[in-house]
């Protein structure tokens, strides 16, 4: 207890403090720069709930959270799979699939902003080249595309993270639980269900956590940029 006692304090002085410091200033006036501020009650909220924007915001938010998600927790699943199945130059595919997460926001915007370049981008001049010129798109431009854009490049991010997590979590599990399941009938389908699966619940909940978190950073760097 002793041990957690400091990285205890830490978070509840910098992440439970500042959320309900927060919360208390959204009921005042305060425009983040000058020292003093009045309490307005539910001023905020209300002009807050009467913008019209603001749904759309929240809209857009919701659906960058939960795809955000599902992507790198399903394909960082996948890939971990297939790593853990002993194929040929398996550091090789950790390492391609890994070296994403090593990149900083903005050498990942500029990446992506080539991918995405709609006169000379990769996915533009494919298109073109097999004759399927009319689904060449303003990737980022275009107001129909650009969430889901930003979060293909997001989740290619975080994806390597999600495979590297996975696949220590299941080199972690006894073989004897596997070699008996399959001793008593169980495909192999079977096996990942009913007996991988439930055994990476804790990871998987940390890993939904670290990427929620990244999500929010990544969204926070995105409205900067």
């Amino acid at each position: 207890a002793l041990f957690l006692l400091p990285s205890f304090s830490i978070y509840l002085i910098f992440t439970i403090g500042t959320l309900i410091y927060s919360f208390i200033l959204s009921f005042t006036d305060w425009d983040g720069l000058s020292n003093t501020f009045n309490f307005i009650g539910f001023n905020n909220y209300v002009k807050l709930f009467n913008d019209a924007s603001f749904y759309n915001a929240f809209k857009n938010n919701i659906i960058w959270a939960i795809i955000s998600l599902l992507i790198p927790m399903f394909l960082g699943l996948l890939l971990a799979v297939l790593v853990d199945s002993q194929i040929r130059g398996e550091n090789l595919f950790k390492s391609i699939f890994y070296l994403p997460q090593t990149l900083s926001f903005v050498v990942i915007a500029v990446i992506w902003s080539w991918i995405y370049d709609p006169s000379l981008g990769i996915i533009n001049t494919t298109l073109r080249a097999i004759g399927l010129d009319l689904l060449a798109q303003n990737w980022i431009g275009n107001p129909n595309l650009t969430l889901y854009s930003i979060i293909i490049a997001g989740s290619w991010q975080l994806t390597g993270y999600a495979m590297v997590l996975y696949l220590a979590g299941l080199r972690g599990i006894n073989q004897e639980l596997i070699e008996a399941s399959k001793i008593d009938g169980a495909n192999n389908w079977q096996t990942f269900w009913y007996i991988i699966y439930p055994m990476l619940r804790i990871l998987k909940m940390l890993l939904n956590q670290y990427l929620l978190l990244q999500d929010l950073w990544l969204d926070h760097m995105e409205r900067k940029t």
